[in-house]
């Protein structure tokens, strides 16, 4: 396999490129070389850096598709709104305590956001069944319309160029995924719910 069509030696160029900045540098010393198991880490490490930049731009494409005056921290309490009410139906609308939570974040900053939301349409504040004093927020209909739009375009893409590889290929990309997320003592065990979209029929 030549350098054009193998990821390695481009991603280790890139990463221990003098004044790079990039995952590598400074961390020879003058006459050392990388072992083979280092080298393919950089390449990794350098992969997940491309993932994460083009995550960030799909989520500022997204917001834009959404609304173009929507700011990508609004686009993520757009987000974690849909999520709470797509998994727990029964119990639609956060406080803005319970989406400060869920977003880990400062609670003046889902204010303002919570604020421009309901400016453009996108949130509404309902009293709180359970609780006199506190108001439950969620989506309007017309933005959790959008933003499942906006998410089932996301899907098929990565779903598509998934397809193209096969089935063994796929296999071994989850469970390597698998190992990787695997369990930390430190940290507590995550499960995001995901389920199946419709797609065009593949033969």
């Amino acid at each position: 396999m030549d350098s054009a069509t193998d990821p390695l030696p481009t991603a280790l160029n890139a990463a221990c490129a003098p004044g790079s900045g990039r995952a590598g540098e400074g961390m020879l010393g003058e006459g050392e070389q990388l072992s083979e198991h280092d080298r393919s880490i950089l390449a990794v490490e350098q992969e997940f850096a491309r993932m994460v930049a083009g995550a960030r731009r799909s989520m500022r494409a997204r917001a834009v598709a959404m609304d173009p005056s929507l700011l990508p921290f609004d686009f993520k309490v757009v987000g974690a709104l849909w999520h709470h009410d797509a998994h727990l139906p029964e119990h639609r609308g956060v406080t803005s305590r319970e989406l400060t939570d869920l977003l880990e974040t400062d609670k003046s900053m889902v204010s303002r956001s919570i604020k421009r939301l309901e400016e453009i349409g996108f949130v509404l504040r309902e009293q709180d069944p359970h609780d006199a004093r506190a108001q439950l927020i969620r989506l309007s209909s017309e933005a959790a319309e959008r933003y499942a739009a906006t998410s089932h375009k996301q899907r098929m893409e990565v779903q598509e160029r998934l397809r193209s590889w096969n089935v063994e290929q796929v296999q071994q990309l989850a469970q390597l995924l698998l190992k990787l997320n695997g369990p930390r003592p430190d940290e507590p065990t995550v499960n995001v719910p995901v389920s199946p979209v419709e797609h065009p029929h593949h033969p």
